[in-house]
């Protein structure tokens, strides 16, 4: 790798060092050059393996003071929640917060990675989608010869040199299949949305695999997909089942009507995934969500398993923190645990009033 210095590179690339700054810590629509002179600079840098800002403080064994968030999905409100616990570790420490939103598409969050490694960040905390593959991401990464930590949240990703801190998904899908058998149940169905994680899938396959070990047959379990909200006709399938499982409590509201045509919704026993903040706005939307005669329709059992997004950001940021402590450390995987709350008789449940 080479030792040059900034100035000493963009002689190398006869442009200035304001140039060279431009084009390797800025994506190319915000550098103000042209696409030639931009790529040329960069290609140049992978040529001579010049590595501004992280290496040059690496060698020196100073840190950036400068942690990377790229949210591979729409940041909605829960992610708010997510940034304040990381944020509570960083700010006492004096550390900043590059945050990078990529909205779903490919492209930017390809740029997303390569915007953070150029501009010397400490480590990158990353919100995958996982709605496809990752060889966009590994196309950046070829291009530096190091890199910082990489921490994957709850999710997961299929780069196997990333750090991940996630749940332990399968088995909590497994545990939601086993409550439901000794409830009684015996036609079973699996309430996704088309925006799905490899954490939801994995949950599902748990939930799936658990319930064929005990003997149910396949043709009894039916999984069903709502693309948006307001598509609750995709629930026909279900018509007669016993056990639910949703990867997402705010979609029980707009199933609730539809759920009380096709079965006895008092008789469903159901697990939904949530996170605090997806459960209060639950508790919000559910007045909305009302049989014909305009009650309330729960279900016989109701569990809910609940991540605290607060929690996943500080648990996240220290993550962060040790791995940066630890230079070089091997990826591997910490666990976050869930909260289960179960309501018999649901009805009674608070989160029905």
């Amino acid at each position: 790798m080479s030792r040059m210095n900034i100035r000493e590179f963009a002689k190398l690339c006869d442009v200035s060092p304001s140039t060279v700054s431009r084009a390797l810590g800025r994506p190319w629509e915000k550098s103000e050059l042209s696409r030639a002179l931009y790529d040329r600079i960069r290609g140049k840098a992978a040529e001579v393996g010049f590595r501004p800002n992280f290496h040059a403080k690496a060698m020196l064994g100073r840190q950036s003071g400068c942690i990377g968030f790229i949210a591979g999905y729409k940041m909605s409100f829960a992610v708010g929640t997510l940034l304040e616990g990381i944020s509570s570790v960083l700010t006492p420490l004096g550390k900043n917060l590059s945050i990078y939103p990529c909205r779903n598409q490919r492209d930017l969050e390809a740029e997303a990675f390569d915007t953070q490694l150029y501009s010397g960040v400490d480590a990158i905390i990353y919100l995958p989608c996982n709605r496809y593959d990752a060889d966009h991401i590994r196309g950046q990464l070829d291009r530096h010869s190091q890199l910082p930590p990489v921490i994957t949240l709850y999710s997961g990703s299929e780069i196997a040199a990333f750090h991940q801190l996630r749940f332990r998904d399968y088995e909590l899908g497994s545990r939601a299949a086993l409550r439901q058998l000794a409830e009684g149940s015996s036609r079973f169905g699996i309430i996704d949305t088309i925006i799905t994680t490899l954490s939801n899938r994995e949950t599902a396959r748990g939930y799936r695999e658990t319930l064929l070990l005990h003997g149910v047959p396949a043709e009894e379990i039916c999984e069903v997909l709502l693309y948006t909200p307001g598509h609750e006709k995709n629930l026909a399938p279900l018509a007669g089942a016993d056990g639910l499982l949703c990867s997402y409590l705010i979609t029980l509201p707009g199933c609730l009507p539809a759920l009380s045509k096709l079965c006895k919704a008092e008789a469903i026993n159901v697990d939904a995934l949530c996170s605090t903040e997806t459960q209060s706005l639950f508790q919000w939307l559910l007045p909305a969500a009302t049989g014909e005669n305009g009650s309330r329709q729960p279900f016989r059992t109701l569990q809910l398993h609940i991540r605290d997004l607060f929690d996943i950001g500080v648990r996240s940021a220290e993550f962060a923190r040790k791995l940066i402590d630890n230079p070089g450390s091997a990826p591997y995987t910490e666990y976050l645990d869930v909260v289960s709350d179960s309501y018999e008789n649901a009805i009674d449940a608070d989160i029905f009033r």
